[in-house]
């Protein structure tokens, strides 16, 4: 995961795997947890945007990869 996470341009990435989620990961059993995951995410992107840090003040990208 962390050489997917490497390919992509963006100052977060985060990557992970639900097991037995199935090829529909948002009408399986799985669904509830997914869609939790990708609203914690999406309001960390938002807090990110909101506070940004030093490097991101200054025109730096990070890059930051989470399991």
């Amino acid at each position: 995961m962390h050489a997917m996470a490497a390919r992509l341009a963006a100052p977060l990435v985060h990557t992970g795997h639900l097991a037995g989620a199935g090829h529909n990961i948002s009408l399986g059993h799985a669904a509830r947890q997914y869609h939790l995951r990708v609203l914690a995410f999406l309001e960390a992107c938002r807090d990110r945007r909101a506070r940004p840090g030093p490097a991101e003040r200054h025109g730096a990208l990070t890059r930051r990869t989470g399991g």
